[in-house]
């Protein structure tokens, strides 16, 4: 075999070798290699038309995980939003109640402010008495200096 016919092998040999990385790389999803792998095809094949069709859905193969990663993205967003939008709806109602005097919002009738200053509602059915705590952070549990505290009663944040 002369020069000539080894290049050929060698260049052929490239060129299979980097479609069948491409090709596994793209089934990963390493878009990155798999434009590496289709380049090197390419290089060894100039002007070849299935590695440079690889290559194009490498291209569009990113463009789509791009989309659906946007997508993914843009649900947790709005979920986030809906939540956020409904606990202001929560804390404007209660306000509304607390302004309105004794009116039933979902159940709970507002009481007024305890000693904390937070507002309380007491429960229609139950009269179990709840506090609104906002977001955020509180302290729950009874200090260390309470008279009669039980030893197992701790404050938590």
């Amino acid at each position: 075999m002369d020069e000539a016919a080894r290049a050929a092998a060698r260049a052929e040999a490239t060129y299979q070798a980097a479609m069948r990385a491409a090709e596994d790389a793209l089934a990963r999803a390493d878009f990155d290699g798999a434009d590496a792998r289709f380049a090197e095809a390419l290089a060894a094949k100039p002007g070849d038309a299935k590695a440079g069709e690889g290559a194009t859905r490498a291209k569009d193969a990113r463009a789509e995980a791009a989309r659906a990663a946007a997508a993914r993205e843009k649900a947790r967003f709005d979920a986030e939003a809906k939540v956020e939008a409904e606990r202001r709806g929560q804390e404007e109602a209660a306000r509304r109640a607390a302004a309105a005097g004794s009116v039933s919002i979902g159940g709970l009738t507002f009481k007024g402010k305890n000693a904390q200053g937070y507002e309380e509602y007491r429960h229609d059915q139950t009269g179990i008495v709840l506090v609104l705590l906002l977001a955020g952070k509180f302290q729950m549990g009874s200090p260390e200096s309470e008279e009669e505290r039980d030893s197992d009663s701790r404050s938590t944040r």
